[in-house]
């Protein structure tokens, strides 16, 4: 069914186990981060001089809207599809682009400069838009605003997206509305608590955190199309621990799942960047291509259905119905999910986490031993690590943005393979991964 499911880190991790956890609320709030940016923009056409602003349906023009709008765009419409029990609530925050296809979201939109087909020109055809970032000077008579950023609560009852708050974005240090910021993420994070407050005083539900946006891997999550930032894993494990005395439940991680709808994010630093803050991770070891990404109409439906499931069987749910929904990608656009396909359910339990930092860190200590072993040929001992990183598994997306990241569990391998003093650590570090492992195959 599944092609197995790798292991990695600065490179990448997947692992499941048991979570022996007592009974828990059958209530659910999705914390959603849409930063939009050109994954929004990207398939989106405009007409000359067009008014961002405008109430006009036909402002915008999604090209080949029933089959590849913004890619925001589809994520919200398949929200849209769900039937929502009463027991499933979505706090979302939209921010981070120019220009949203969706027509709910017409006045959140920034206005620029259009219909100009310059350097940083974005669009299709002979339609584009400028590309502008709050640090770039602004000419004078040009016809630049930038945008909102809104925050909406979506439920069975409330279906029309109407904001609860829009923030307006408003110069390059605004960091509460810039969404590839720590404070950006926290002040989304606070304004959850205090809706939280309204919604459940009794503390009585369940959270998941889903970011939607650009992953990359050990560089951070979510490049907010304004400023140019990123919420780097320090960022990520910071705003978590800076807000954690805010949530209802203060004894127990506040999230029962995070995932990452956002290229290669199944890293070990991501890993433990937020195992402080959940029970379960989701994320990807290769680039979410098209459609690969979650499922949310398959997510919500089965989440509604059955309220009662835990943080693993959630992820399960997220990488089954992403996996279905994966296969309209290789009809449509020629990808072979079987190779692109690494959606995966990471364990954040304490007792696993150790295990796996304890085996990785003396599989690092020995290799260095190693190297430091003989100075004359440190160079040639190098290269040899170097080649035993070349043939494991590779992950990048972005060339001179993203780094190169190998699987763990096969770059393991090969150093054993390679290095026979290492062989027991590196079984070590493997059986740590494989106790753990899910294996879709």
């Amino acid at each position: 069914m599944f092609k197995r499911l790798a292991v990695a880190l600065t490179a990448f991790l997947v692992f499941f186990g048991s979570y022996a956890e007592a009974a828990k609320p059958d209530k659910w709030l999705i914390y959603w981060y849409v930063c939009g940016t050109n994954i929004e923009t990207t398939n989106i056409s405009l007409g000359l001089g067009t008014d961002l602003t405008s109430n006009d349906p036909n402002a915008i023009i999604l090209t080949e809207p029933d089959r590849n709008p913004g890619d925001v765009t589809r994520c919200i419409k398949e929200v849209e599809k769900a039937t929502l029990s009463s027991n499933v609530k979505i706090f979302m925050q939209a921010g981070g682009t120019y220009i949203w296809g969706h027509e709910k979201f017409r006045d959140l939109n920034a206005k620029i400069q259009t219909g100009t087909n310059g350097s940083n020109a974005f669009g299709n055809g002979n339609a584009f838009f400028s590309e502008w970032h709050l640090s770039d000077p602004i000419g004078e008579g040009t016809m630049i605003r930038p945008g909102k950023i809104g925050r909406y609560v979506y439920d069975k009852n409330h279906r029309n997206w109407n904001a609860i708050n829009q923030l307006p974005i408003s110069g390059e240090l605004n960091t509460e509305t810039d969404m590839g910021s720590k404070e950006g993420l926290k002040s989304f994070l606070e304004a959850g608590q205090k809706l939280e407050q309204e919604l459940y005083p009794d503390g009585n539900v369940r959270r998941v955190l889903i970011l939607k946006n650009h992953g990359g891997g050990i560089r951070g999550v979510c490049e907010d199309q304004y400023t140019r930032n990123i919420i780097s894993l320090k960022e990520l494990k910071d705003a978590f621990s800076e807000i954690n005395n805010g949530w209802t439940n203060p004894e127990e991680k506040p999230f029962e799942l995070v995932a990452f709808d956002a290229c290669i994010m199944s890293v070990y630093e991501t890993a433990f960047a937020i195992e402080d803050a959940a029970n379960y991770m989701v994320a990807s070891q290769e680039s979410t291509y098209n459609k690969v990404g979650i499922d949310y109409t398959g997510l919500l439906n089965q989440l509604s259905k059955n309220p009662s499931m835990n943080g693993k069987e959630l992820g399960k749910v997220i990488c089954n119905t992403t996996w279905e929904d994966s296969k309209i990608t290789d009809k449509e656009f020629g990808i072979n999910s079987n190779i692109v396909f690494t959606e995966s359910v990471i364990d954040l339990s304490e007792q696993k986490m150790d295990a796996l930092k304890t085996a990785y860190a003396n599989f690092n200590e020995e290799t260095v031993k190693v190297a430091q072993k003989n100075p004359e040929d440190i160079v040639y001992t190098f290269t040899k690590f170097k080649n035993a990183a070349n043939v494991s598994d590779r992950f990048s997306i972005i060339s001179g943005k993203t780094p190169d990241m190998v699987d763990l569990k096969n770059f393991a391998d090969n150093v054993g393979d390679t290095f026979p003093e290492l062989k027991a650590v590196s079984n070590e570090l493997v059986k740590a991964v494989d106790k753990r492992a899910a294996a879709h195959s």
